[in-house]
């Protein structure tokens, strides 16, 4: 049976279907006020209405007035519910966050699509077009131009439309252009250069040494690699210093036999023998020095008396001194010998001999020292102290031929100090550079201003070897180059590394490397290490790898699917 309880507070009869526990402790629907069965009523049945009182007049007619109201109020929302709806605004989607409770459901797992089949063409195609912008590349960084082309018009036909492609494709274009015109150029000047050589050869072939050097000036400025040129410079040069060489024998020829014969009239017989055999020695083939020593011989059968003999041997040490006190060793000591021959046994001309020996080999290590000297400060621009310095040498050591023909050089070259400096020091500094071609024709160019200058003929010496050594060493230089691009096409990276290192230590200072080689070495090792840590699943390392060979040949297709593969890698860890 239904139990009815009164709030103690609001009197509101609530209603429970069964008598609850006298402790409960109850609420009010109406107050919300709390309270317990002791601090209230109970009743088994509703308490009973209150009965209304009787309206009065005044009542009434309020009501009527209230209905009144009432109707009318009816009347207008029957009109207005008949009204056309007006037209709604079309609201945007709630942004809102959602619900509390929303917020707490874990969010819906995405179902994992289907692998997609593979095309094993498309994959194969892609391979392909990959390995063709390798080698592109590696051409293009080496300018190979053709290479470069034909590889990336096989990666266009794979890929028309990609335009990293068509932009590597206009710029090799382009490069071919200028290297067309670089190399139509040089064409032109090698065979200018050729036929210049050519009259050169026949120049020299008609005994004109000069005119060939002088084509051989014009054929090395306008190649100055051509090693024919260089080659037949230096043979006009060498035939230049012979056709001196034999125009300065002549002369000492002549004033050898000329210095002969007045002695031999004199009755100098020894002396004039002598000067007959240096004049023979000069002109092995001329007869005369033979025929007027037969002369001098048949005079020596005056000296068979013992008072004649006695007599010349006297005057040769009479004249051997006095050559000793004016510094003529040389000719102090073959008067010396002389003496000998007519009297061997003659103390004065042994004792004479040695100590004049052992003076000459002194003063020929003093000339040395004098000649050194002079070098040295024609090396300096120094002309005029060089000059000096051999003039002294010949107040120590008179008549000393060599000091004679150094200062007739001095000489030369102090008329034409300007032009013998000017390719003096370009020939020494082409020579610090390892130009060799340009350090021959300079000292070439040397050597036509003073024949047989010493310091020249060194330096051209040794322009000729250094050129015949770097020939030697580009081809080898060549040969490790070729096989290291070999080993980069296939993907032998580190191998092809090693090769361009070969190749980079045959470059001895002052010789710079090549930017390019360099360029590829480090892509090569960076590749090799980036492929080796593939291979041991060290994903992030070899991700480094390959970028650092991407920065040496950004765009490498090789390097970029590294990346993806290592990328993969990663993924299929996580």
């Amino acid at each position: 049976m239904p139990t009815h309880i009164t709030c103690p507070k609001c009197r509101t009869v609530l209603k429970a279907k069964q008598s609850p526990p006298p402790d409960k402790v109850l609420q009010c629907l109406r107050c919300s006020h709390q309270f317990t069965l002791r601090d209230s009523a109970i009743t088994a049945a509703p308490p009973a209405p209150r009965p209304a009182p009787a309206p009065s007049s005044a009542a009434r007619w309020g009501l009527v007035g209230a209905l009144s109201i009432l109707a009318l109020g009816l009347v207008i929302g029957i009109l207005w519910y008949h009204q056309p709806a007006p037209a709604q605004k079309n609201e945007p989607l709630s942004s809102a966050a959602p619900s509390a409770r929303n917020d707490a459901l874990p969010p819906p797992k995405e179902a994992k699509a289907a692998p997609a089949p593979v095309d094993a063409d498309a994959e194969q195609r892609k391979q392909q077009f990959v390995q063709h912008m390798i080698n592109a590349g590696i051409a293009q960084q080496l300018k190979h131009w053709d290479e470069a082309e034909v590889s990336y018009v096989a990666a266009a036909r794979l890929f028309p439309k990609d335009a990293d492609v068509q932009k590597k494709l206009d710029e090799v274009h382009t490069a071919q252009v200028a290297a067309a015109k670089a190399k139509e150029d040089g064409e032109k000047a090698k065979t200018e250069a050729a036929a210049l050589v050519a009259q050169g050869k026949e120049a020299l072939s008609r005994k004109q040494p000069v005119a060939a050097l002088e084509l051989c000036k014009l054929a090395l400025q306008k190649s100055p690699a051509d090693t024919d040129a260089a080659e037949l410079l230096a043979s006009a040069q060498q035939m230049i210093q012979a056709d001196e060489a034999r125009k300065n024998k002549l002369e000492k020829f002549d004033e050898h036999i000329l210095t002969g014969k007045t002695a031999l009239k004199d009755g100098e017989v020894f002396t004039a023998m002598n000067e007959f055999r240096a004049a023979s020695k000069l002109l092995p083939e001329d007869p005369l020095p033979g025929e007027l020593l037969k002369d001098a011989e048949q005079q020596l059968g005056k000296f068979k008396d013992k008072d004649a003999r006695k007599k010349e041997v006297d005057r040769l040490l009479g004249r051997a001194k006095d050559l000793v006190r004016r510094n003529s060793l040389a000719d102090a000591l073959e008067t010396y010998k002389q003496a000998l021959k007519l009297d061997p046994d003659n103390a004065d001309a042994r004792r004479g001999v040695a100590d004049t020996q052992l003076a000459l080999n002194g003063a020929n290590g003093q000339v040395k020292q004098v000649i050194a000297n002079a070098a040295d400060q024609i090396r300096a621009g120094q002309i005029q102290q060089a000059l000096s310095t051999y003039q002294n040498g010949l107040q120590l050591y008179p008549g000393n031929n060599q000091l004679q023909n150094l200062l007739t050089i001095g000489q030369i070259i102090q008329a034409n100090a300007a032009v013998y400096y000017d390719a003096l020091n370009n020939g020494f500094a082409s020579l610090r550079v390892q130009r060799f071609a340009d350090a021959v024709t300079y000292f070439s160019a040397a050597l036509s201003i003073v024949a047989n200058d010493p310091i020249a003929l060194d330096g051209l010496a040794k322009a000729q070897i250094g050129l015949r050594d770097q020939n030697m060493v580009k081809g080898r230089y060549d040969a490790f180059i070729n096989i290291a691009l070999t080993q980069l096409r296939v993907g032998h990276y580190t191998e092809a590394a090693k090769e361009f290192m070969q190749a980079q230590s045959l470059l001895k200072p002052p010789l710079q490397p090549d930017p390019q080689v360099q360029s590829l070495i480090r892509y090569a090792t960076a590749m090799g290490q980036g492929m080796a840590l593939l291979q041991s699943r060290q994903w992030n390392p070899a991700i480094t790898a390959f970028r650092a060979a991407l920065q040496e040949l950004p765009g490498d297709g090789a390097a970029q699917t590294g990346i993806q593969r290592a990328q993969q890698g990663l993924l299929r860890k996580i």
